[in-house]
C-alpha cells in the first residue's frame, strides 16, 4: 500500500484538509508534481499531459513510458523527446484521450481539460483490462535502427506531435507560424495523411504549410493518403525502410484508407481514431501488416 511522506506539506493544501491525503501520496509517488515554490495547485486546471502522467505511473505502467522516453538507435543515439513523452504515448495508447465527433471540442496535450475529459481518463484507467501492458510491452525498450541524420531529424521533429488530437483532415496545430491559413480546421491536430504531410511535405511559395522545422523537407503535394498511394513505385513490406509511407486498405473493400511512416524496427509514426491522436504505434505483425497494402519511398 502506498506511504504518505510525513514531511511532504503544501502552502495551499493543509493537512486538515480531506484531499490532502490523496495529494500526498500522488506526490511522492512521483504521479503528480509541486510547482516550483511547492504548492499543489488544488484548484488549477489539468492538462492532457498531467493526466497521463498521473494515472499512466498510477496503474503501473511506468516502464513502458521510461523505455518510450529513453528513445534511441541501435548504437545508443537518442531522439530528444519533450518531458513526459512516454506517459503521454501509453497514455494514448491505452484510450485515455476521448476521440470527440465534435472535433472543436477535441483538445491538445497541453490544453487545460474540462471535467467530463477527466472523468473519461479516469475511467479507461480504472477499467484497463490486465493484459494491456504486456500487449504494449515492446515500448518499454523502444529502439529504432541507426538512422540516416535526414530520418533522425523526421523523428526528432515528430515526436513533437505526440500526443495531439485525431482531426479529420486536420494538417496544422495551436500556435502554427502566422500566415499559415488552416481552412475549416476546428483545433488544431492531424489525420493520417496530415501528419504525414506536415513532417515530410517540402513548402512551396504561396499557401502551404510551414512547419518549423530544421530541414526542407520532400516533394509530396497530394493530401490524401488514397492519393499519395497512387504515386511511384509499389514497395512491398519486406523491403520498407525507415521514411517509407506504409499504406492500408482497412476496409478490405480494395481502397487505401490510411497511411503511416515507417520509423524502423517495427515502428510507425500514426495518427488514427483509434488512438484518438498522434502516436508511435508498431506495425509489424499487427492488424497493420495484415491490412498492408503497399509503401511508397518519399525521401531519397
Amino acid at each position: 500500500m502506498l506511504q504518505q511522506d510525513p514531511g511532504l506539506s503544501f502552502p495551499d493544501l493543509p493537512a486538515s484538509d480531506p484531499f490532502y491525503p490523496y495529494a500526498n501520496v500522488s506526490v511522492t509517488a512521483g504521479w503528480m508534481q509541486v510547482d516550483g515554490a511547492g504548492a499543489f495547485r488544488p484548484s488549477d486546471a489539468v492538462t492532457t499531459r498531467e493526466v497521463h502522467r498521473a494515472l499512466v505511473l498510477a496503474i503501473g505502467m511506468g516502464d513502458l513510458a521510461a523505455g518510450a522516453d529513453a528513445l534511441h538507435l541501435r548504437d545508443g543515439t537518442p531522439i530528444a523527446t519533450p518531458k513526459d513523452f512516454g506517459t503521454l504515448l501509453i497514455g494514448m495508447r491505452i484510450g485515455l484521450r476521448y476521440n470527440h465527433r465534435d472535433e472543436s471540442l477535441d483538445v491538445g496535450p497541453d490544453d487545460p481539460l474540462p471535467r467530463a475529459e477527466v472523468a473519461w481518463s479516469l475511467f479507461r484507467a480504472a477499467t484497463a483490462p490486465p493484459w494491456i501492458h504486456d500487449s504494449l510491452s515492446g515500448y518499454a525498450t523502444m529502439t529504432l535502427p541507426n538512422l540516416t541524420k535526414k530520418m533522425q531529424a523526421v523523428v526528432g521533429f515528430a515526436v513533437g506531435y505526440v500526443g495531439y488530437p485525431y482531426v479529420w483532415g486536420g494538417e496544422w496545430y495551436q500556435g502554427a507560424p502566422s500566415g499559415y491559413c488552416c481552412g475549416s480546421q476546428p483545433v488544431g491536430g492531424f489525420d493520417c495523411s496530415g501528419v504525414i504531410w506536415w513532417a515530410l511535405k517540402q513548402a512551396v511559395d504561396g499557401w502551404d504549410n510551414t512547419p518549423p522545422r530544421g530541414y526542407a523537407g520532400w516533394s509530396l503535394p497530394q493530401r490524401t493518403s488514397a492519393s499519395m498511394a497512387s504515386v511511384g513505385r509499389k514497395i512491398h513490406w519486406d523491403e520498407i525502410r525507415p521514411g517509407d509511407l506504409l499504406f492500408y486498405d482497412g476496409n478490405d473493400n480494395g481502397t487505401v484508407d490510411h497511411v503511416d511512416m515507417y520509423v524502423g524496427n517495427g515502428w510507425a509514426i500514426d495518427s488514427g481514431g483509434s488512438n484518438a491522436g498522434v502516436t508511435f504505434t508498431y506495425v509489424s505483425g499487427t492488424w497493420y501488416e495484415d491490412h498492408f497494402v503497399h509503401g511508397r519511398r518519399v525521401i531519397g
